[in-house]
């Protein structure tokens, strides 16, 4: 099962293109869309009026904020739903190839735009963790703005406090440390002389999708890091990643 998620920022709006089919089927009548949203400590839950067309939902900006996620289930799978922590209602969404929806991101002034694939995995809310990624590889120091937005779902109806750092991995030492919400989106501007091959972005307690925003004129870019061990073709790698996480770590203790 997928999530999905949009950004709502000052300077750029979205909407959401999810379809209402998969790879291998045609359309289930029967899916919806809903949302997700913290309401008095527990999780509740509103259909999404598709008034678009009948292959795919169109979310608009008015139905999404920063705390809202997105996701398809029919009457009966709502049986299932936990108002006190997220659970699997179907697999509708898992194949292979991955299921894609469409985050597309506008400047507000300007006609200029970037999309994205704005999955969130099950996998993903299920479980703590720390994220490592680099500042240099998606951002650009001659562009007039770089945003680092972090999006996390986490499975319990929680608003959490936990931190990100900037680090500098050859001086061992944190630049800037960031105060991050849990079940929210996340923005963080980040000034030109962050942007260099030796500082890499660190969380410490909860999972989430980094994506890098990156505006130059009327020219949009939205990208998001892989998670590390997705790099990595060793068939240890997972250990390699706990190793080299590790190293971020003892910087931040």
């Amino acid at each position: 099962m997928n999530f999905f998620f949009g950004i709502k920022h000052k300077n750029f709006s979205s909407k959401i293109q999810i379809p209402l089919f998969k790879n291998n089927s045609k359309i289930n009548s029967k899916l919806k869309v809903f949302s997700a949203k913290i309401k008095k400590n527990e999780w509740v839950i509103k259909k999404i009026e598709n008034k678009n067309d009948n292959d795919f939902c169109i979310i608009n900006e008015k139905s999404i904020d920063n705390e809202i996620f997105f996701f398809l289930a029919t009457k009966d799978d709502l049986k299932n739903f936990n108002s006190k922590e997220i659970v699997n209602l179907n697999n509708f969404t898992s194949t292979s190839p991955a299921f894609r929806a469409n985050l597309c991101v506008s400047l507000r002034d300007s006609y200029g735009f970037s999309s994205y694939q704005s999955e969130y995995p099950l996998k993903m809310i299920q479980k703590k963790g720390s994220i490592l990624s680099s500042l240099y590889t998606l951002t650009n120091v001659d562009a007039d703005q770089n945003i680092l937005i972090l999006r996390n779902i986490y499975k319990k109806p929680i608003k959490e406090k936990f931190n990100g750092y900037i680090i500098d991995i050859n001086r061992k030492k944190i630049l800037k440390k960031i105060e991050l919400l849990t079940n929210q989106t996340n923005y963080v501007e980040l000034s030109k002389n962050l942007i260099t091959p030796e500082n890499y972005f660190y969380t410490d307690r909860f999972l989430g999708i980094p994506l890098f925003l990156v505006r130059k004129k009327d020219d949009l870019s939205l990208e998001h890091t892989h998670p590390l061990h997705e790099y990595i073709l060793d068939k240890k790698k997972y250990d390699l990643v706990s190793k080299i996480k590790k190293k971020f770590y003892e910087i931040i203790i």
